[in-house]
């Protein structure tokens, strides 16, 4: 018996395409603290109970810490700054004020103990540097 024929490719023959060649887009460069837009916001606080950070020239207000959340703002003031701008007989009164949030860090926390409850990624803490722009109001 002789060899079957092989015949030329059928019309229903299927062609693989080449494969797709990748499009690699280039990342912006990150933009530094100091080059990213202030955020303005209007806070209420006593400024007496800010926690003192390191040198105590800085003072610390967390805007959500009351809140359970992942991500936590942190707002740092310098306190002679500070004290100036709302006066010195309203450190101990709840301050009004509209403040200007520069971008200075943010980490990441994880705590040690993987049982404790926390996201998946951790907490991420953002750290602003802030100005008092306008005393709003002094109670």
């Amino acid at each position: 018996m002789p060899p079957p024929e092989t015949s030329a490719p059928s019309a229903l023959a299927v062609e693989t395409p080449a494969p797709a060649q990748e499009t690699v887009v280039a990342k912006a460069p990150t933009p530094k603290a100091d080059d990213l837009p202030a955020r303005v916001e209007e806070l209420s606080f006593v400024p007496s109970e800010l926690s003192p950070q390191g040198d105590s020239a800085l003072l610390e207000y967390c805007l959500d810490c009351q809140v359970r959340k992942a991500r936590y703002t942190y707002c740092h003031f310098d306190a002679k700054e500070l004290e100036t701008a709302v006066g010195p007989e309203s450190l101990s009164k709840t301050v009004t004020v509209k403040v200007e949030m520069r971008a200075q860090s943010s980490e990441t926390y994880v705590p040690d103990d993987p049982n404790a409850p926390q996201p998946d990624d951790g907490f991420v803490h953002e750290k602003y540097k802030c100005m008092v722009v306008e005393v709003l109001s002094s109670k």
